[in-house]
């Protein structure tokens, strides 16, 4: 699975500047813990997350998922409504029939039903769409209702099965969202990274009825292993940035953008390849463009490409570098070499800085800012806890972070940061970020809610 995929990484020892801890947070002293209302050990709750009012009561509500299969259940996604005192377990739980499809490995929130209410689409991008294949994949689109969850559609992979396998692409994760062709309602974007694809589902009153297949230039190269969707160019349409963590220049990882407009080219309009490829071309597993966001982090008004690259190699210890995210700066085009270039304040090659990525404006000055996970970083001495950084955006953004999050009581094994997301929840004009860690209390999981101040 891709989980597994992204997460070879080895573990290593972080140290933390004395003068970042010293900065004023933009968060309540302590962060509410959310869970199941009885956690299952190995269920991986706080694997994804996502922001959006679902039950159209005007607030923003939490959506977690636990997408591990379990013997005795299926896997299945929680709705934490938002209110100005928040419940710290599920108001909602969304499953399926059908056990071992990977329900929840991808959310994504917003309106493509055209109705005016953020709906919310699950990948389960394990799904067979028959007896004879496998990992075809499907999404779940849950329509926003004041009796959320009671109304869903199902979209099945289009793609056919590898023929000689009978194996499908794992349509479904990940997911992304943005109005790409500019007619007023959001389009959801689902990658198929194993078989080098992305479909663009058209929003409107039946979604999926109108779609664009993309496909990546080579074959292994996990075109659409990260996706994102904003408007770079600032011509009114979502432009598409798709993560090939193998393609590129000697397979070293290239982020492709197909820009935004009536109808999408078939072959991307800019490319991104990795800045800092390994010296070796024989060394395997780079993970350049394997996190995507974008959003204006500079304040020009344009959107920016911010790409993730959590570790270089752990096949050959000379080429394991710190993780790193690359900003471009959106413009009329859009150079190919990076204009920031962020890490941790003493990079180490094994915390996977740049693992996740959440954009949002944290410290209420009208400018998004940057949320930067490091899975596995160590906190004290336990191995993989995870750590958060800040980047505050605005004209004067550099390389150092503003404020670093750790949980309040680090566990090794963790991985707290796996999944971010950003969004006022309780009601206070404030935003609020909320962090997952899947692997907390014996992978049963746990999501960390830092309230805005």
């Amino acid at each position: 699975m891709k989980g597994q995929i992204v997460r070879r990484f080895m573990i290593g020892l972080l140290l933390i500047s004395s003068t970042m801890l010293a900065q004023s947070s933009p968060f309540q002293p302590q962060p509410l813990v959310l869970t199941e209302s009885r956690p299952v050990a190995n269920a991986c709750f706080g694997w994804a997350l996502a922001v959006g009012d679902f039950n159209n009561d005007k607030t923003s509500d939490l959506a977690v998922s636990a997408p591990c299969t379990l013997e005795n259940r299926a896997e299945r996604v929680f709705i934490f409504y938002g209110r100005q005192t928040l419940q710290r377990t599920p108001n909602v739980t969304l499953s399926t029939r059908e056990a071992g499809i990977g329900f929840g490995f991808a959310l994504a929130a917003s309106d493509w039903t055209r109705d005016g209410r953020t709906d919310l689409a699950v990948g389960a991008p394990e799904a067979s769409n028959s007896e004879e294949s496998l990992l075809d994949g499907r999404v779940i689109i849950y329509r926003g209702a004041s009796n959320f969850g009671a109304n869903s559609t199902t979209v099945r992979s289009p793609l056919p099965p590898d023929p000689d396998f009978l194996i499908g692409g794992r349509f479904g994760e990940p997911l992304a969202s943005g109005d790409v062709d500019g007619d007023g309602t959001s389009d959801l974007i689902v990658g198929a990274w194993l078989m080098d694809t992305v479909v663009v589902l058209y929003g409107g009153n039946t979604i999926g009825s109108r779609r664009t297949i993309l496909r990546g230039g080579i074959v292994g190269e996990q075109f659409g292993f990260a996706v994102a969707a904003g408007d770079i160019n600032k011509d009114g349409f979502a432009d598409i940035l798709i993560g090939a963590p193998f393609g590129g220049p000697n397979g070293a990882g290239v982020v492709y953008i197909f820009l935004g407009g009536k109808s999408l080219s078939g072959r991307p309009n800019v490319m991104l390849p990795n800045p800092h490829p390994p010296a070796n071309p024989e060394v395997a597993d780079p993970t350049f463009a394997s996190s995507l966001a974008v959003a204006d982090i500079n304040g020009d008004g344009y959107a920016d490409a911010i790409v993730g690259s959590p570790n270089t190699s752990e096949g050959d210890p000379t080429e394991s570098r710190p993780g790193r995210v690359y900003i471009y700066f959106g413009g009329p085009t859009l150079n190919s070499a990076p204009d920031l270039i962020l890490q941790e304040l003493d990079p180490q090659a094994t915390s996977a800085f740049g693992y996740a990525l959440a954009v949002g404006d944290l410290n209420g000055d009208g400018t998004a800012d940057l949320a930067v996970s490091a899975i596995g970083a160590t906190v004290g001495n336990r191995q993989r806890a995870g750590r958060v950084y800040l980047f505050y955006g605005g004209p004067a953004i550099g390389p150092n972070p503003n404020f670093i999050l750790e949980p309040p009581s680090p566990e090794a094994g963790a991985e707290f940061g796996t999944a971010m997301a950003i969004g006022d929840l309780n009601r206070d004009g404030k935003p609020d970020l909320a962090v997952g860690a899947p692997g907390a209390s014996r992978r049963a999981g746990q999501v960390f809610l830092y309230l805005g101040r």
